[in-house]
């Protein structure tokens, strides 16, 4: 174990309400532990503060960011939850209490320094209190993606070295049965929801009981022993290359950057709601729903477990967010509702009208639109998505397209982008030497992946990944992320486009089409989306399935995806980056059948590999 002095740059001040004992509040200075390096890929490690870019933020560890929100928010709601068609409230007070509860539990099962407690779950209030009871009993919070599998499972949790584990139901349960006996340090299963059917398994109320029976002694001494500098939490990535590394975050990645997000988009409103529905075992997540509520006094609503596949708007009109946070694939979600909505309304619009929004800026658009109420156009609009509140809204995980930015723009809904620097960059890889040295240059900045340009603004806008990089025969480097976004902008009804060419002549492409999704099992199905058949009418095809469209190969349909193809390739800088061929997949991509990954991010070679004799098809002839 590495030295655990604590070195505090101002005089420790302790102050106890007697009327409130049982909170302990202890407000220290800032707490840094001696370090030799930025980086590290030892649990109990520690790290020296990156630059902070002349931005005065005093470090401090989450139990303290806890015990702050408390102090300044104690009566007001921190979290809601949908009980019986009605949001049943809990707050700051009640919030912080269930999560002091649940770390002495954790002691008293045995959870020690630096070790983690994994979570196995969809949103709730308890994967907070896990999380959050996990680092003040002095462990790491890991969040495990409800997509994996028993054998993803137990990588996760040997390489993150857990003791605990806290899974939502009885099929989750069922993935750590499989593999508890190879996981050696596991000491502990839990289920939060519904009873476990499994003697070996604890309940909640188990769990609350052995908490509340504790001395809050040996947990306020773990408190006060923290450092901002130390792992408090571990993240894996979503596998797509490998198997997932343990990204290992402190205190001060987790804070610093939350601060941040919320002093580069200041609110000033009394009544801040975020609707919770992404992964939290993502950091998006994480930052967005867990963080930002304790830094910004915000509540926070969690959605229903089918938000991503199909009730996303359903939780948003209950909800009405005052900022809220997607991935592009919701966004286009989004979209595809409003275009619905709008095309079905009695308003006075001529539906030829509202194709201009893909052809002219804002300005020629709202005096193409002249005669029509474009402003109580917007406002049911965005009443009818329940983003009718929301003062800001994000996009993250993955790169938007512009098509679908601004077609919401028309309509009021401005999507931005985070940005991310300085002190948020994490620790390393838990238990990975190798990875972890090379995820940074020789003057310790962090290797991103990414690539992008300058454009003439001096602004450096990304323009794809390096792992994703597409090398031509002839030696052409190219990005394929744009070009696949000019295509689906040339063709709506296309779900998911993939470029290939790497070590080919030429580049071709994989499409999938637009499909209904399984209610209960959120798998595309066969049947043609109804909001995008009428297209396929439109063309004189009779056809309402993929594989008919496969199988006859309607000429009306497939003229119609290369002139479409043409045009996005009249945008390319080269005759090497212009598409040769395509073909139509029979079905659309899922994280369910593995061409996505957790945050519907594409896994290259996943696809790759499941339709190699597609690819080698398109390029026999």
């Amino acid at each position: 174990m590495k030295n655990t002095n604590l070195s505090n740059n101002e005089d420790t001040n302790h102050t106890t309400d007697t009327n409130q004992k049982e909170l302990l509040f202890k407000q220290s200075g800032d707490r840094i532990r001696s370090a030799d390096n930025v980086y590290t890929w030892i649990a109990d490690d520690c790290v020296k503060l990156r630059n902070s870019y002349g931005i005065d933020e005093v470090p401090i560890t989450i139990p303290m960011l806890f015990q702050s929100a408390v102090q300044k928010y104690a009566n007001n709601s921190a979290l809601a939850t949908m009980e019986d068609g009605r949001w049943k409230m809990i707050t700051f007070r009640e919030y912080y209490l269930e999560v002091r509860t649940l770390a002495k539990a954790f002691l008293k099962l045995g959870l020690q320094r630096f070790h983690s407690v994994c979570i196995l779950g969809y949103n709730s209030p308890e994967w907070f209190y896990s999380d959050l009871a996990a680092i003040m009993a002095g462990g790491i919070a890991a969040g495990i993606y409800t997509t994996n599998s028993s054998e993803a499972c137990l990588h996760c949790l040997n390489i993150s070295n857990a003791q605990i584990v806290v899974v939502q139901n009885n099929k989750q349960v069922e993935k750590i049965l499989k593999i508890k006996d190879q996981a050696p340090l596991l000491k502990v299963i839990i289920q939060y929801s519904g009873k476990p059917t499994h003697p070996s398994v604890l309940s909640w109320e188990d769990i609350m009981r052995i908490g509340e029976k504790s001395n809050d002694d040996e947990l306020d001494a773990i408190i006060e022993t923290l450092a901002a500098n130390e792992c408090c939490t571990v993240m894996f990535t979503s596998g797509t290359t490998s198997l997932p590394k343990a990204v290992m975050l402190s205190h001060d990645n987790l804070i610093f950057k939350t601060k941040m997000t919320e002093k580069r988009v200041p609110l000033n409103l009394s009544n801040r709601k975020i609707l919770s529905f992404l992964p939290l075992s993502h950091v998006a997540g994480q930052i967005f729903d867990l963080y930002k509520g304790l830094c910004g006094g915000i509540c926070i609503y969690f959605a229903d477990e089918n938000a991503l596949r199909n009730t996303i708007i359903d939780n948003l009109r209950a909800c009405r967010p005052t900022e809220f946070l997607a991935v592009p694939r919701i966004w286009e979600k989004i979209k595809e509702h409003i275009e619905n909505y709008v095309n079905n309304q009695s308003l006075k619009i001529n539906r030829s009208i509202l194709h201009i929004i893909d052809l002219v800026d804002e300005i020629q658009y709202e005096n193409e639109m002249e005669g029509y109420d474009h402003e109580q156009l917007c406002a049911k609009v965005k009443d009818m998505v329940g983003l009718n509140e929301a003062v800001v809204c994000f996009s993250g995980a993955a790169p938007i397209s512009m098509d679908i930015k601004k077609y919401l723009a028309h309509f009021g809904i401005r999507v931005g982008e985070i940005l991310v620097d300085g002190r948020n960059i994490f620790m390393g890889y838990m238990n990975d030497y190798e990875k972890t040295k090379n995820a940074f240059d020789k003057e310790n900045f962090f290797r991103t992946g990414d690539i992008g340009k300058y454009d003439i603004e001096s602004r450096l806008r990304i323009t794809g990944r390096i792992k994703d990089l597409i090398i031509t025969s002839g030696g052409e480097n190219i990005a394929p992320a744009l070009i696949e976004f000019q295509v689906q902008a040339e063709l709506p009804i296309i779900s998911q486009a993939v470029l290939i060419g790497d070590g080919k002549k030429y580049l071709s492409l994989l499409i999938t089409l637009k499909s209904k999704k399984n209610n209960e099992t959120g798998l595309p199905m066969d049947e043609i989306d109804p909001e995008t058949k009428s297209w396929y009418r439109s063309l004189g095809c009779k056809y309402d399935k993929v594989s008919e469209i496969i199988t006859n190969r309607p000429s009306e349909v497939y003229n119609a995806i290369q002139e479409g193809i043409n045009r996005a390739n009249l945008k390319a800088i080269s005759s090497a980056q212009k598409i040769q061929k395509f073909t139509i997949l029979p079905r659309e991509f899922s994280h369910i059948t593995g061409e996505l990954g957790p945050t519907t991010k594409l896994r290259r070679w996943a696809v790759y590999e499941k339709y190699k004799t597609e690819i080698r098809d398109m390029y026999s002839v």
